[in-house]
């Protein structure tokens, strides 16, 4: 059993007196019970988001198929048109710059042109400097012998 204390003297009481035996002191209150302890706060839902899946990957462009190589006679049907002077030489520019080939762009006739364009263009910066070069030597060796 739980003992008494009493209010005045603090000495202890049996349970059950109503009075102190020493001082005569009505004995002190229990002390109130302890409070209950609070309950446990409730869990807040907190929200939390679906993961998002990652956008697929774009597939990767399949690598173009090889060009056709082109045949002896394509070849050589690509030199004669080459050699006529002015023709040869505008349509040697327009293929190898991608124009006039139309939606059936062959690389294979690309390339060719293009080698063809340049290899005319260094003919004609080269017989351009060889003439007047050698133009201005004879017209000096014409001046020497008709003078």
């Amino acid at each position: 059993m739980s003992e008494l204390i009493c209010a005045t003297c603090g000495a202890p009481m049996q349970a059950g007196q109503k009075f102190c035996g020493i001082c005569g002191g009505k004995p002190a209150e229990p002390p109130p019970p302890p409070p209950p302890p609070p309950p446990p706060p409730s869990p807040v839902p907190v929200y939390i988001p679906e993961p998002v899946p990652a956008p697929a990957p774009e597939p990767k462009p399949e690598n173009p198929p090889e060009p056709a190589p082109l045949r002896f006679f394509d070849y050589l049907t690509m030199v004669l048109i080459f050699s006529v002077p002015i023709a040869g030489a505008v349509i040697a520019s327009m293929w190898a710059f991608g124009w006039a080939l139309g939606k059936s762009q062959k690389k294979n006739r690309k390339d060719f042109a293009l080698a063809q364009f340049i290899v005319s263009a260094a003919c004609i910066v080269g017989f351009l400097v060889f003439y007047f070069v050698n133009f201005t030597a004879m017209n000096e060796l014409f001046k020497v012998i008709f003078s």
